[in-house]
């Protein structure tokens, strides 16, 4: 759609998920190990894959190692924020009791979507991302690099400001969402 004197007026935001984490913790954990585990994620190999981009006006990545990766591999110039990070995962309490990594996580989610959780909750996210949109307002075209749950409430940020684009329940890693308003 061209706007005035047949300029484009929408604005573009993708979004990418960093690329998925070569991961093969199967073991069940205690609260230690669990925190020993997502401390070391960051700095597993990747799954690269062959990702078309865009040539956004900028590109803004998580500072955190896999999307700073994600976006080395794919030979972007870009900037690195906080604002992007991934809501950092914690046990929920001290225990030698040992469950699986997905029940750690899931639990840490669970405590964070009521807003129970220690540290960053739920209401704390929201507030990261819509700092992070106004900081980028003007920008005409942006690539973000980020996580997948930090997606899905920029994702949310964004259709609040009229945003529309395809979206998944949960982010894929590796895929490209794209956004545009008009």
């Amino acid at each position: 759609m061209n706007g005035i004197l047949g300029f484009d007026l929408k604005r573009y935001i993708y979004i990418l998920r960093h690329f998925k984490v070569k991961d093969f913790t199967c073991k069940k954990l205690n609260s230690r190990e669990f925190e020993e585990w997502e401390k070391s994620y960051d700095d597993g190999e990747l799954e690269c894959l062959h990702v078309e981009i865009p040539k956004p006006d900028k590109v803004y990545v998580s500072e955190q190692k896999r999307a700073l990766k994600t976006a080395q591999y794919l030979k972007l110039k870009y900037e690195k924020t906080s604002l992007l990070k991934e809501v950092e995962a914690c046990a929920f309490m001290k225990t030698n009791l040992k469950f699986s990594k997905n029940f750690w996580l899931l639990t840490d989610r669970l405590l964070w979507f009521l807003n129970l959780k220690k540290g960053e909750n739920r209401k704390d996210t929201a507030k990261r991302a819509i700092e992070f949109l106004d900081k980028i307002d003007e920008t005409k075209s942006v690539l973000i690099i980020s996580h997948g749950l930090f997606i899905s409430v920029l994702i949310k940020e964004l259709e609040k400001r009229g945003f529309r684009g395809k979206k998944d329940l949960h982010a894929k890693n590796g895929k490209l969402y794209h956004f545009w308003y008009v």
